[in-house]
Formats: C-alpha cells, sequence, structure tokens
C-alpha cells in the first residue's frame, strides 16, 4: 500500500521491470473500477511513478501497486536468460557471498572479532552486524525514505 497526495509513489524492490496495474480506493476496496489507467502513471528511475496530473489523488494507504521488480538471484538454465533477466549487480553478490563465508567461519564464535595474546584480550563485535566492507556495498542499494 502507498500513500496518495504526494506527487511520487516510491517502489522498494529494485529494480522496477514494469508496473503491472494501480489501484486507487480511500475505503480499499480494490474493484475494477478503482484501477488506474496506464496513461495516468510513469515509471521514473530509481522506482519513482510519478502521476501525469500533479499530486497522486487518494490518501494515506489508499494505492495498491502490482509490479514485476528486484533481482533474480539464480539462472540456471541452458542458453540465453530469459526477457528481462535481472541478476543482482557483481558487487552486490560479492558482498552477500563475503558475509555467508564469514558467517559461516565464525558460526561458533558469533560476533567474535579477534583474539590477541599473550596478554589474552578479546574483541568482539555485536551479534548480528555486517562486515564493514559489506555494509559499505549495502548502503550504496539502500533504499532511503523519502518524505
Amino acid at each position: 500500500m502507498h500513500n496518495g497526495s504526494g506527487q511520487y509513489l516510491y517502489l522498494n524492490g529494485l529494480p522496477v521491470v514494469e508496473i503491472d496495474s494501480i489501484h486507487g480506493s480511500d475505503t480499499w476496496e480494490w474493484e475494477e473500477g478503482t484501477l488506474v489507467p496506464a496513461d495516468h502513471y510513469q515509471l521514473l528511475g530509481a522506482g519513482m511513478v510519478a502521476y501525469r496530473f500533479g499530486a497522486w489523488p487518494y490518501g494515506s494507504k489508499a494505492l495498491k501497486l502490482s509490479y514485476t521488480g528486484g533481482y533474480d538471484a539464480f539462472f540456471e538454465g541452458e542458453g540465453f536468460p530469459p526477457e528481462g533477466y535481472a541478476p543482482p549487480p557483481d558487487d552486490l553478490e560479492m558482498a552477500v557471498r563475503s558475509q555467508v563465508a564469514y558467517d559461516f567461519r565464525r558460526r561458533k564464535d558469533i560476533g567474535l572479532e579477534s583474539v590477541s595474546f599473550p596478554d589474552g584480550s578479546i574483541q568482539k563485535m555485536s551479534s548480528g552486524e555486517f562486515l564493514s566492507s559489506v555494509k559499505q556495498v549495502l548502503d550504496r542499494y539502500r533504499i532511503r525514505p523519502h518524505g
């Protein structure tokens, strides 16, 4: 559900391939009559959808979108991938692989970053945190909230 009354709708499943439908209803009754015609909106870059006549009509959480978006994690078929196939960017895939490998290697001592001898000092990072190199990559793909 998305809010009306703004100039743009911001979609979360980037990259957005296509918009299947947009329904608008302040009463949340999603009937065929509430379908917003495709010529009333335009998909812009970065998952933004603009209403061609100014601000989007309808109120809070009154727009229901159905769209195709996101990355396709795997293609295991033979030959060329299907049309519209969107693999994850190489740097994002490498960051995920690095984090998973790190977590697997450290599965018995979660959160233990390093042990230093002879004084016996131990450094511990919070459980659930990402490696700093992985966090830098993830931050580049983070969807920033719009006001």
